[in-house]
């Protein structure tokens, strides 16, 4: 149902009418100038209504499904993202709260989806999100042992390398990890 999800948003024409200009839209779990963003195993997922409701019909949804989507910011962001999930059937419902309670339906398992936002706040590195998201702790509801045990030698090293080439071949498999099994979506960043 994830790669459903995928194929249902439209991330160019978010881009166009929202971004309005000067983004690209994003695949990855990190931003494409950041240090060891590496994207080229990433699946960039297009815009394809048709396969998504393909995808959820072979997944045992032909009629679509309700859900509901949680968000704290960027009402016209998740607006958007609802309007692209009920063209192929998911009846998404909004939850728009303030982020401590976002966050402790994401932690606690009561957000089934959900539209949050990170800055790396100027850190020039992808593990400033790959980190927080995917880290084994706080917002990382996915929890996978392989990709938190990389993500903690990352952390962990000193790269006086320039430019630095540990942590590309490090987090290279762990971004086409995250796009295969789609813990999350990467949008257009703001």
């Amino acid at each position: 149902m994830r790669q459903a999800v995928n194929y249902a948003i439209d991330r160019q024409s978010m881009v166009t009418n929202l971004v309005k200009g000067g983004s690209k839209p994003v695949y990855n779990a990190c931003f494409r100038e950041q240090v060891a963003c590496d994207a080229s195993k990433v699946i960039n997922y297009p815009f394809d209504p048709q396969k998504a409701k393909q995808l959820l019909a072979e997944a045992g949804y032909p009629n679509g499904f309700d859900t509901d989507i949680w968000a704290y910011r960027e009402r016209d962001y998740a607006e958007a993202i609802i309007g692209y999930l009920r063209q192929v059937g998911i009846r998404a419902r909004l939850h728009y709260v303030q982020f401590p309670v976002m966050a402790d339906a994401l932690i606690f398992g009561k957000a089934p989806m959900a539209f949050n936002t990170w800055g790396s706040f100027s850190i020039n590195d992808a593990t400033a999100f790959t980190t927080p998201y995917f880290g084994g702790k706080g917002n990382d509801i996915w929890k996978d042992p392989e990709v938190t045990n990389t993500l903690l030698k990352a952390d962990e090293t000193i790269n006086t390398q320039v430019p630095p080439r540990w942590g590309v071949s490090r987090l290279s498999p762990i971004l086409r990890r995250c796009s295969h099994t789609q813990p999350t979506m990467p949008l257009p960043p703001i």
